[in-house]
């Protein structure tokens, strides 16, 4: 290291440690303070240590420059990772106590909290705004909620003016309508989290929000990183959700992948799996060390840079003598070298900063800064000293705009880009190149411009100043110019590329006429709109004293030698018609004059040099092969949609029909004459011969280059003229007719089958008046079918031949008065005159030639006398010329072609280039077709990529494929030039076609320019699909649809749709004699998913439509009898959307169901498994190698051909949620009628249940009616609140209109004579009555008015006078109301009133007594033994003593009662408490001594809540989860099922009831207070037991001396307890009993008399004999009654569901309530007076 580096490097040590030193006193100073007293300070110091880091970063820079040994390094790592560590420590304290400020910012001052005024400076609030963006929602509710609604410290009225503060727009919105009070505030802030808490919206814009990222266009370190913080991002909001996206997998890695650039998606590929699907985590991983590497080697360029720059310029500094300042080399260049110093200069303002950040220096113009440049001696490449040579300059960048090695900001001036923005309505499309450019030059050159006149909208002469270009297609004219001229535009679209392919666009075309100022030269040019065309012309102005121009040379522009801006730009099109032969030069080195039909034009270099702007100007305008891209595409997606062509004819149409039937003829040879269908402006028709000319002479010019094709263009036109189609013009009255001229050209057809060259008519071309021939003509509606529908009828016929008509335009003739608007130019001979001819025939060309021809062609069909069968081909048949049909027999087949032949051969229609399936077909033909493959494609001129034929001789559709894979730049234009070739009108390769739609949707995706070269994969995807088309090649199809022998056929529809595409497939299914079947592809539609995201069921529908569309148009083409049509779908949610009603669904779904029930039942819709659906193939894509061995794509899934069953099971449809999704949400439906009936008001009134109310709408009604019943002024309309006399108006108003209604003729009413009514004096029936002298009464008590009865207004005032006197009873509510009112029956309607009163009701309710039910199996039904069905039910509690002492301790206990439902025997246990154990050891002691029994009924556990303190331990034991699951596990050891009765019913358990009534009896009466001992008390209950089962039951016979009586014991005694059931002996002789069955036949004895006797007993019901109360049915509004409350606290509910008994009696329901369902007994359900 030399000695200055050495000390250079010492002094940048010496800076570091210094500022080490400081960072050190820092971290000290950190570690000690008190951060509460000196924050202020913290902030202070903690801004000057963050300067500190720039100068060592500096600092460090150099050192590690001048030493590069790893020391440096670890020094940097040391010194960074204390200083982030402190900085990091620092920031903390500071944000700390930014929090707590922050929280002592929101709370209230104490004045406020001790009661004072409230604060009003709130400001300190550091919230974010919420505008109501669902994903700024949990942010701003996050923190709202922390700093402002949980904070305590703040008042009501403030949180809601800081929840007004931090809202705006649609949040704002809501609240606004809000009074700004604390009571408020909650309400304000419910509202809000109610609409932008919802979870399901906030996961959905999480979820576009990720589907939505912005895709990475290249690779950068800052793009990657924003790409993976906004993924995240969403990610971590959506799992603060619950919602997963790791769980989507590969949908969401397919999302991610497709917005990286390419190199980002070649690395992960590197280190992805290959055989298993990564994980989500793997590759945001993946991302986020991809973001750490650019960023790294984004930090190393820059590095690398300044470390470069300083090597640069040190060995610049070691070569150079620091006294020379300019050095002389070799190549004699001189260099300015400078002193090499740390600061940096500008080399122009020598201030410290680049050239290329100068203000001054970019402030120039392009051309200024490359002369400064120069000047300078710098680089133009790098702007860099040392070499001004390009070539060995050693940047490696260069311009970014053309990649030239200039710099960037030395570039020429790029022209501006025209841009529409709508373009939907585009009717042309191409690309020109233009371009103009400016630069330094040492002599200018003038251009040719010329001063022109130019016709206005107005027809009058503009000047304007026009550039005259020979290398330009196009014209141009300026926006000014063309607003100045008012002319019409024509939407365009075009593309104009310039020198280095600098891209404009043009968005209008004009079309205006141009004259000579010194001739009467004239034209009519098409212009393109610019805004502008190049600058002012000349640069500079031009000395022209040294010029001696002739005084007899008239200029062509006056203005050449000033600089004037350009109007107009005139092409190559028209250049050479107006350059003369006369020019010379007007000095050795001037330039020349040149003579032209707008005079002499001065071009030419011009020897002057201008210092102020040395500029030129170059132009260069020229057309691409694209021209006919956006035809190409229009008649791609003709194909691909369905043509409607029983579409009702426009009113053009019909007049163009009208004027065909009316002119209409015949000639002597049968052909047809025709007049052509002029509008009404065909007078505005304007000179077309000079433009006919011009592009004839130009025709001939471009003929003659190529002597072959000119041979075939004479040929042609020497036959149209032999055959008589065209004639030559007289002479003689030419001046005295109107005339058009149109121009002709030719197209060239390789594919055509006859002539390769034909000639077309322009009869576009615009006349001077701006109009053609076409626009004055009407086209006429198109008349035949569409060609798929006579594709796929052509596959049914076995027996096919095609034909086309010879020449078919060319055989009608055109009426000779309308043949002067069809003359064109010609000669044979360049050497002979231009001769006019006329066209006699129908052109192509012209506009109504299509339907003149073909209208013609049904002509013939009505006029000769044929068959049915014969018109209908030639009507429905026939495509343009071409015909295409045949017949299921052979010799149908030849009736049909000999018939054809002699009906269209009477009109001059010819048959030829016959094609056939059978030789038979073709014998006797004239002219057979010699090619077997005839093209299907009929309908244009175009060539196709892949073209659809019949092959004849195999009787098989073939495509044949001819497009080579291109080898040159394939743009977004290319691709979709071929896209739009592709010619498949069957679909028979849809899956292969719908490949390329979906490429072509996703370079409309991509919204690069159309020129632009593709990505590598997009390319790499095309290749591959040109290379499987080609295969097509290979690809044969059965033409026949049908089988021999067929007796029943069956079409088959499928649908299915997947994220990328929908489509639909159509399916023959033949059934022969035998049973066989057949199945075959008809054809298939495909569509492309919208760009906009749909859900995969709506796609689904939209294929169901698309389905229904195509067996509607298909299936009545076939012309062929279908036993049935099926129709599938695989997806559930679209059948569940069919099967109901399209009103109950959204508009999306509602209106494409109903469209599918217009077109189809809803019944002939079935599911089939995706796997088995054909239309999944066609969905999702497949390349012609899978699709040639698919057979479930050309035949359907398999079991088409085995057996129909499956067509008939339809899939049951469940309405899961994804279906109802769609549901239309009910709505009231508000319907407004505009007459008004005479009982309107009436039923108005019926509307209202309160009395005011309907008084206010009626008194407003009336307000209304006066407001706008005349014309009166402002201060006679009512407004404001309502007065009193308006409401008194309008009562009395209503009661004129109710006594009218009711009434009619009052004063002749038998029924009201006795009231002797009267009208008073506003036409009010009123009482007459006997009071009239009392005269302390009111009026309205003397004779109160009458109200008619059965009216709801006497309801009304009832009900109200109800409510007013505090719900008094029907006589009090009488009285009150005929102080004013005499209602008719009022004392049936105040009764009625008072009955429907819900508050009435609820004081006294009325209970539903339901009859006595059955009495139940077990109670009458003979049991094996006693106890065999149980009642259980517990008494108590009792109070005993725990021993026999006096002052012994009292504990509770309780009888627990077992009771036979047979024989009401008795069994008591006494239990010592209320746990499980002790209640299954009790059950243990029944079942030992009594036996198993098989059913134990007992309460439901609540009917013990609330009933009585005592009792609670008992309902908590019954109701645990824990004593329900032991005992039942006890009762299912021992077989026994436990029943529980309805809750708080105990009638339902009455049996038992009544044994604890007479054990509490027996109990009371016998110890009475006693308190006794466990046994003591159990001997006690024994005896009770022994008593209870002693009662008599019945008389144990008839026989009155017999004392002895039926009870319970008697089915007690006689029997072990655990003997076994005996089998019944009762009716076995006694002479075959053996001594034990004699003695089981005498109890047995007991049992018959308890059958026979005993249960008699039971039939009649003591109460409840029949049902009373109002019926209970689901929906009646009930109030449940519960005995430990008062009515007016009972319960409120619904009855949702009824449980009726055996006997149909309803004595259980359940009953829906705010605090859930309950079941309970009718008995406790009190209905509501009120309609339900």
């Amino acid at each position: 290291m030399q000695g200055s580096q050495s000390n250079e490097l010492a002094v940048y040590v010496l800076r570091r440690g210094q500022l080490k030193a400081q960072l050190t006193k820092f971290q000290t100073y950190i570690n000690n303070v008190d951060v509460d007293n000196n924050i202020m300070q913290i902030k202070i110091r903690l801004d000057k240590i963050k300067e500190l880091w720039t100068e060592f970063d500096v600092v460090q820079n150099n050192i590690e420059a001048l030493d590069t040994s790893n020391e440096q390094l670890d020094y940097r790592d040391t010194f960074v990772n204390l200083y982030f560590d402190i900085v990091a420590k620092a920031e903390t304290m500071v944000q700390g106590s930014n929090v707590v400020s922050g929280i002592n910012r929101l709370s209230i001052p104490g004045n406020l909290a001790q009661g004072g005024d409230p604060a009003i400076k709130m400001k300190p609030l550091e919230l974010p705004s919420f505008s109501g963006k669902f994903e700024e929602w949990s942010t701003f509710k996050d923190l709202f909620l922390t700093m402002v609604h949980l904070n305590p410290t703040i008042a009501g009225v403030q949180k809601f003016l800081y929840l007004r503060m931090y809202l705006c727009g649609d949040a704002l919105a809501l609240i606004l309508n809000l009074a700004t009070t604390g009571d408020n505030y909650s309400i304000a802030w419910n509202t809000v989290v109610e609409r932008y808490d919802n979870k399901r919206i906030l996961i959905q814009s999480y979820t576009r929000n990720i589907y939505e990222l912005e895709p990475m266009q290249k690779e950068s370190s800052v793009c990657l990183r924003k790409f993976t913080a906004d993924l995240n991002m969403n990610m971590q909001a959506l799992k603060a959700l619950g919602h997963d996206p790791d769980a989507w997998g590969a949908l969401l890695l397919h999302v991610i992948l497709v917005k990286l650039d390419y190199n980002t998606i070649r690395n992960w590929e590197s280190v992805a799996t290959k055989d298993i699907l990564p994980s989500i985590s793997e590759l945001t991983t993946f991302l986020n060390e991809r973001c750490k590497i650019l960023e790294a080697i984004d930090t190393s360029k820059n590095l690398s840079n300044k470390l470069n720059t300083s090597h640069y310029t040190q060995s610049k500094q070691n070569y150079r003598n620091p006294n020379d300042k300019n050095v002389q080399f070799k190549n004699n260049k001189k260099v300015n070298a400078f002193v090499a110093t740390n600061r940096l200069a500008c080399y122009l303002c020598k201030q410290s900063h680049p050239i290329y950040k100068c203000q001054k220096f970019i402030a120039l113009n392009a051309n200024e800064r490359a002369l400064k440049v120069d000047e300078l001696n710098l680089c133009r490449n790098c702007l860099g000293t040392g070499h001004t040579d390009v070539q060995v300059c050693r940047s490696k960048r260069v311009c970014s705009k053309c990649d030239k090695a200039h710099n960037t900001l030395l570039h020429g001036d790029v022209p501006q880009v025209v841009q529409n923005p709508s373009t939907s309505n585009v009717s042309n499309s191409e690309v020109v190149v233009s371009h103009a450019a400016r630069g330094q030059t040492r002599a200018q050159v003038l251009l040719a411009t010329a001063e022109v006149h130019i016709l206005n909208a107005c027809g009058e002469l503009v000047v304007c100043r026009a550039l005259l270009d020979n290398g330009s297609q196009i014209n141009i004219l300026t926006e000014a110019m063309a607003q100045r001229l008012g002319l019409a535009r024509t939407k365009i679209n075009k593309s104009i590329t310039g020198i280095n392919e600098v891209v404009s666009r043009a968005a209008y075309q004009v079309t205006a006429s141009i004259k000579s100022r010194i001739n009467n030269y004239s034209a009519t040019l098409d212009m393109l709109v610019l805004p502008k065309i190049t600058g002012k012309l000349p640069t500079n102005n031009i000395d022209t004293n040294k010029w001696s121009i002739p005084a007899d040379i008239m200029l062509a522009d006056s203005r050449c030698f000033k600089p004037e801006k350009i109007d107009l730009l005139i092409g190559a099109d028209t250049y050479w018609e107006i350059m003369c032969s006369g020019n010379f030069k007007l000095h050795t080195m001037g330039p020349y004059l040149q003579q032209t039909m707008f005079g002499w034009i001065i071009v030419g270099p011009v020897n002057e040099i201008s210092s102020k702007n040395n500029s030129m100007a170059c132009f260069v305008i020229s057309e691409d092969n694209y021209s006919n891209l956006e035809k190409d595409i229009e008649e791609f997606w003709k194909i691909e949609e369905f043509s409607n062509a029983n579409m009702d004819e426009t009113s053009e149409d019909s007049i163009c029909r009208k004027h065909f039937e009316d002119h209409i003829s015949v000639d002597s040879t049968g052909k047809f004459v025709v007049k052509l269908p002029f509008r009404d402006n065909v007078d505005m028709l304007g000179e077309s011969y000079n433009i006919a000319l011009k592009r004839f002479l130009s025709l001939e010019r471009r003929l003659g280059k190529n002597p072959e094709r000119y041979s075939q263009y004479k040929g042609f036109m020497e036959e149209y003229e032999h055959l008589g189609h065209m004639e030559k013009v007289n002479e003689d009255n030419d001046l005295s007719v109107k005339t058009y001229y149109m121009p002709h050209s030719y197209v060239l057809n390789d594919s055509s089958r006859s002539t390769k060259l034909r000639v077309v008519f322009d009869g576009s071309c615009k006349s001077e008046s701006g109009l053609s021939l076409n626009d004055v003509l009407l086209k006429g509606p198109i008349l035949q079918d569409d060609l798929t529908l006579i594709v796929t009828r052509f596959r049914t016929h076995k027996y096919a031949f095609s034909a086309d008509i010879k020449k078919m335009y060319r055989q009608v003739w055109v009426d000779n008065a309308d043949r002067d608007y069809q003359r064109i130019l010609w000669r044979g001979d360049p050497n002979e005159p231009i001769k006019k001819y006329r066209l006699c025939t129908v052109t192509y060309g012209t506009v109504p030639a299509s339907f003149l021809s073909v209208a013609c062609l049904h002509k013939s069909a009505d006029i000769n006398k044929i068959r049915p069968e014969i018109a209908q081909i030639i009507k429905h048949d026939f495509c343009v010329d071409d015909c295409l049909t045949g017949a299921s027999t052979l010799s149908e087949a030849l009736n049909l072609r000999n018939e054809l032949i002699k009906c269209l051969s009477n009109n001059g229609f010819e048959l030829s280039k016959w094609t056939a399936n059978h030789a038979d077909l073709l014998k006797y033909i004239p002219i057979p077709n010699e090619n077997s493959l005839y093209s299907l494609n009929m309908e244009t001129e175009a060539i196709k990529t892949l073209g659809l034929y019949w092959d004849s001789n195999s009787d098989s559709f073939i495509y044949k494929v001819s497009l080579p894979i291109p080898e040159h730049k394939i743009t977004k234009r290319s691709i979709l030039s071929n896209i739009a070739r592709l010619f498949d009108p069957l679909g028979l390769l849809g899956p292969v076609i719908v490949i390329a739609k979906i490429l072509m949707q996703q370079l409309w995706k991509l919204k690069i320019n159309w020129d632009d070269e593709l990505s590598t994969e997009i390319q790499i995807k095309w290749k591959k699909y040109l290379k499987d088309l080609n295969q097509c090649n290979n690809l044969s199809v059965p033409r026949w649809l049908q089988c021999d022998d067929t007796e029943k056929i069956y079409i088959h529809g499928f649908a299915d749709a997947s994220c990328k595409a929908y489509g639909a497939c159509l399916y023959v299914v033949c059934t022969r004699a035998d049973g066989s079947r057949h199945s075959q592809l008809i054809c298939a539609k495909s569509r492309i998913a919208p760009i906009s995201i749909i859900t995969i069921p709506r796609l689904e529908l939209c294929a169901a439509l698309l389905l229904s569309k195509l067996i509607k148009k298909i299936v009545p083409a076939l012309r062929i009898n279908v036993t049935n049509i099926y129709y599938w779908s695989d997806s559930k949610v679209v059948l569940a959307w069919i099967a109901s009603d399209a009103m109950r669904w959204k508009p999306f779904v509602a209106n494409r169901v109903s469209k599918v029930h217009n077109l189809t039942s809803q019944y002939s819709w079935s599911y089939i498994n995706t796997k088995e659906n054909p239309a999944d193939i066609l969905s999702r894509g497949c390349d012609v190698q899978d699709i040639q061995k698919c057979t479930l794509w050309w035949n359907g899934p398999a079991w088409l051909t085995n057996e129909h069953a499956r067509c008939e099971e339809l899939c049951q449809v469940h309405e899961d949620e994804e279906t109802l999704c769609e549901e239309r949400k009910q709505s009231n439906t508000v319907v407004m009628v505009a007459e008004v009936k005479a009982n309107y008001f009436i039923q108005l009134c019926e509307k209202y249940s309160k009395l005011n109310r309907f008084q206010r709408v009626f008194a407003y009604t009336l307000r209304y009616v006066h407001n706008i019943s005349s014309k009166l002024r402002a201060k006679e309309r009512y407004s404001g609140p309502l007065s009193n006399d308006e409401i008194q108006k309008s009562v009395k108003i209503f009661i004129k209109l109710l006594q009218n209604q009711f009434f009619g003729e009052p004063l002749s009413n038998k029924k009201l004579q006795p009231l002797s009514p009267f009208f008073d004096k506003e036409n009010i029936l009123r009482v007459g009555g006997r009071l009239g002298n009392a005269t302390d009464l009111a009026h309205d008590q003397r004779y109160p008015i009458l109200i008619p009865y059965a009216c709801h207004f006497d309801t009304l005032i009832f009900r109200n006078e109800h409510e007013m006197s505090l719900h008094a009873g029907p006589q009090a509510m009488l009285a009150n109301v005929r102080l004013k009112y005499w209602p008719i029956n009022g004392r049936r309607t105040a009764r009625k009133v008072a009955h429907q009163c819900v508050i009435c009701f609820k004081n006294k309710p009325n209970i539903v007594e339901p009859i006595m039910g059955v009495l139940p199996k077990p109670r009458v039904n003979r049991p094996l033994r006693c106890f065999e069905t149980t009642g259980v039910d517990y008494a108590g509690p009792i109070l005993m003593k725990s021993h026999a002492r006096r002052n012994a301790q009292l504990q509770k206990a309780y009888i627990c009662i077992f009771l036979c439902f047979a024989s009401k025997a008795v069994h008591i246990e006494l239990v010592c408490d209320l746990s499980t154990d002790a209640f299954i050891a009790a059950l243990h002691r029944f079942i030992s001594r009594r036996g198993k029994c098989h059913t134990i009924y007992s309460d439901n556990g609540t009917n013990f809540v609330g009933a009585n303190k005592k009792l609670s331990d008992l309902s908590t034991l019954l109701l645990s989860e824990q004593h329900k699951i032991r005992v039942q596990d006890t009762l299912t050891l021992h077989e026994i099922t436990w029943k529980f009765i309805p809750p708080r019913s105990p009638h339902f358990g009455g049996l038992w009831e009544a044994a604890v009534k007479a054990v509490k009896k027996h109990l009371n009466r016998t110890i009475a207070n006693s308190r006794l001992t466990y046994d003591e008390l159990y001997t006690v209950l024994t005896q009770i037991e022994c008593c209870l089962n002693s009662r008599p039951l019945i008389p144990i016979s008839e026989d009155p001396t017999d004392l002895n009586v039926l009870t319970p014991a008697h089915f007690l005694i006689g029997s072990s307890l655990r003997a076994l059931p005996e089998p019944d002996v009762r009716d076995i002789s006694i002479n075959r009993l053996s001594r034990w069955q004699r003695v089981q036949q005498l109890v047995q004895h007991v049992w018959t008399r308890w059958s026979k006797e005993y249960l008699g007993q039971l039939q009649g019901r003591n109460k409840w004999s029949k049902c009373r109360g109002p019926s209970i049915q689901p929906g009646t509004m009930v109030l449940i009654k519960e005995n430990n409350l008062p009515p007016l606290k009972w319960l409120l509910g619904r009855v949702t569901n009824v449980h009726p008994g055996p006997d149909g009696v309803i004595r259980v329901a359940t009953v829906h309530t705010n605090l859930g369902s309950k079941k309970r007994a009718v008995r406790l359900l009190c209905p509501l007076p009120i309609d339900t």
